[in-house]
C-alpha cells in the first residue's frame, strides 16, 4: 500500500514488484486481497492497480481519534481567520514531519491543502523546531542521515547545507521558534513555526504558518504573528 505515491499513482504487478522488491507471485496475492477488500482498483485494460477512496478510511479513523488534532483544529481555524494567514499543524514521525491540520487562506499552493503530507523534518520550520528538543548528537545524526531529497518544495530553494540546517535547529532551540525563507520562480515565502509542548516539556507538534514575502517581513512576523502562534500553542 505504501508503494503508491504521488509519483506512482497507478502501477502494474511488475512495477509494484520492482518497487517493493517482492516476488511477482507475492505481489499478485497481496493485490488480489486488497482488491477484494476494496482498497485497490484494477484497470482491466491496462492491468494496473490504483488506490481507492477506501484509503481515506485510515485518515478519518486517525484524525477522529487523535485528541491533539481535535483540540487544535478549532483554535487554528480561529487563528487563521483572525490573522488572515494559513495555519498548519505538523507532527514528528521518526525523521519526517506529517501535516495533520491544514487551514489554507486565500491563494495557498495546491500541495499545501493536503493532510498527511510527509517531508523530511530537516527541510521545514516545524521539523526544525521539533528537532531542537533533541540532543546535539541526535540532531547531527538526523541531519547527516537525510538523503538529500526534497519532496515538498520541488520548485523552491530551501536551506540544504547540512551545517546550516544544524545551525538553524540550534537557533530554533535558543529562540523557541523557527523562521526561514523559501524562494521560488514566481513567489517567496517566509515560514514560521512554534512548538506545542505538553506539561512535561515534551514537544507534541508544531504550529506553522507560511506567509508571502511580498506582504510580510521577518520583523513584522515576529512582532505581529509570533505572539499569537505561541498563545495558540499554549492553549492546546
Amino acid at each position: 500500500m505504501r508503494a503508491f505515491t504521488p509519483e506512482s499513482t497507478e502501477m502494474t504487478l511488475g512495477e509494484i514488484a520492482l518497487k517493493t522488491e517482492l516476488s511477482k507471485s507475492s505481489v499478485q496475492r497481496l493485490c488480489h486481497t486488497l482488491h477484494e477488500l476494496g482498497y485497490l482498483q484494477k484497470e482491466e485494460k491496462s492491468k494496473s492497480f490504483r488506490p481507492t477512496l477506501k484509503y481515506l478510511d485510515f485518515s478519518w479513523s486517525y484524525l477522529h481519534s487523535d485528541q491533539l488534532v481535535r483540540l487544535a483544529t478549532p483554535r487554528l481555524i480561529d487563528l487563521g481567520r483572525k490573522l488572515k494567514i494559513t495555519v498548519n499543524l505538523a507532527e514528528l514521525d521518526g525523521t519526517d514531519i506529517v501535516f495533520t491540520i491544514r487551514n489554507p487562506y486565500n491563494q495557498a499552493p495546491y500541495y499545501s491543502t493536503f493532510l498527511g503530507r510527509r517531508v523530511p523534518a530537516v527541510l521545514t520550520t516545524p521539523g526544525r523546531v521539533l528537532l531542537s528538543f533533541k540532543t546535539d548528537d541526535e540532531v547531527r545524526a538526523i541531519v547527516d542521515s537525510w538523503d538529500g531529497t526534497n519532496p515538498l518544495f520541488l520548485t523552491y530553494k530551501v536551506i540544504d547545507d547540512r551545517d546550516k540546517i544544524f545551525e538553524e535547529i540550534l537557533l530554533a532551540r535558543k529562540q523557541g521558534y523557527c523562521i526561514s525563507e523559501s524562494q521560488g520562480a514566481s513567489s517567496s515565502l517566509i515560514n514560521i513555526a512554534v512548538p506545542v509542548i505538553d506539561g512535561r516539556g515534551n514537544p507534541l507538534a508544531a504550529i506553522q504558518s507560511p506567509m508571502a514575502a511580498s506582504e510580510w517581513d521577518r520583523e513584522r512576523i515576529v512582532r505581529e504573528v509570533l505572539p499569537h502562534l505561541v498563545e495558540a500553542a499554549n492553549s492546546i
